[in-house]
């Protein structure tokens, strides 16, 4: 939970979050920290379960299993929240075809040719009005200029909801 002070018109809080990447014997491959100030203009907003705040770093690290620890200290009360995962980082050399984790996303624009990609935050994708929409890549070391691909959506009893299948053209690299 964070602290926010009345600073002028706003309402601040601050925290501090450190993302640690850890090798399977828990050395530390990576790190980096940071602050991040959130200013809202009512109490509302300080309270909402809506609210979030999206941050994007990255490590350059080679295939394999890493722990990813995110650890968050409030600004105010100095009290730590921790998350560990584990990551697989896949070898995409080691194959001529391959696909990428699918991520659930919010909203996908392109921008001079690069790709922005602001992912869904919740796990509840049930309400979404409009439905949700997926984002993955295909790795192409092959001289396929065109894949099919089918995907679908199951249940946990494995029920099928839906079946797509559709040809995509494939760049190599």
């Amino acid at each position: 939970e964070l602290h926010f002070l009345k600073i002028g018109n706003d309402l601040d809080a601050k925290f501090e979050v450190t993302l640690s990447l850890l090798s399977p014997d828990n050395r530390l491959v990576a790190e980096k920290s940071w602050v991040e100030d959130i200013k809202v203009p009512t109490f509302e907003e300080t309270v909402s379960k809506g609210t979030y705040s999206l941050t994007e770093r990255s490590f350059v690290v080679g295939p394999g299993k890493y722990t990813l620890r995110i650890q968050v200290r409030e600004g105010e009360s100095k009290q730590v929240a921790q998350v560990d995962r584990v990551v697989q980082v896949p070898d995409f050399a080691d194959a001529s075809l391959r696909i990428s984790d699918i991520m659930i996303i919010n909203k996908l624009s392109v921008e001079d040719g690069k790709k922005n990609i602001s992912p869904y935050v919740s796990s509840n994708i049930g309400d979404l009005p409009g439905g949700f929409h997926l984002f993955f890549e295909v790795y192409n070391r092959t001289t396929l200029d065109t894949v099919e691909l089918t995907y679908s959506v199951v249940s946990p009893k494995q029920l099928k909801f839906f079946t797509h299948s559709q040809l995509e053209p494939v760049l190599r690299g």
